[in-house]
């Protein structure tokens, strides 16, 4: 996630951005200044624990607890539980960030994070985006990996890729790194 961070969104010395990867069984935490990583944390929680836990607080099937998880199914009665594990996990995984937040704020008190860019899989997952802002203090955004690349239509329909997004990162950073490599 670094990898497509740094390349496509340059930022000037004074900011600091710290790029939080949820993807399904890890969170990758990178903070970085002048393009360089100065903090690298992997987290062995992610948006798989929403599903885990929706599973079995709310005995439905993995299938249905991904539904419920992305929204793409309503969990009509079981709405308020549902809602409630979403919160819980979210502040878990938000937790997490804030304790690499400190931790980086310690060993680097002249450097504080400017911003919160999220992605990965899960990074639209309900009351993470606002977790994040309120535990660590800072604005988060959603990054889209694909912002300032051109997709070409006839390769990849433009829906499909604005779903996917935030789920490519990893995989546009290493083909962009591939790419620089190349030079």
């Amino acid at each position: 996630a670094g990898n497509a961070f740094e390349l496509t969104h340059p930022v000037s010395d004074d900011q600091v951005p710290m790029v939080v990867n949820v993807g399904a069984s890890f969170m990758n935490i990178n903070i970085l200044h002048s393009g360089v990583p100065l903090f690298t944390r992997d987290v062995p929680m992610g948006g798989g624990m929403y599903t885990t836990e929706i599973q079995k607080q709310v005995a439905v099937s993995f299938e249905t607890a991904e539904e419920y998880k992305t929204g793409k199914k309503d969990p009509g009665e079981r709405s308020e539980k549902v809602t409630e594990i979403m919160k819980v996990v979210s502040s878990l995984l938000a937790t997490e960030a804030q304790r690499s937040c400190n931790f980086f704020s310690a060993s680097y008190p002249d450097r504080l994070v400017t911003k919160v860019y999220l992605t990965g899989g899960a990074s639209r997952s309900a009351f993470l985006k606002e977790m994040l802002a309120e535990k660590i203090g800072v604005d988060v955004e959603i990054f889209d990996p694909f912002e300032g690349l051109t997709v070409d239509e006839k390769a990849a329909d433009p829906s499909v890729v604005s779903q996917l997004n935030t789920s490519a990162t990893v995989s546009i950073g290493l083909a962009l790194r591939n790419l620089e490599a190349r030079g």
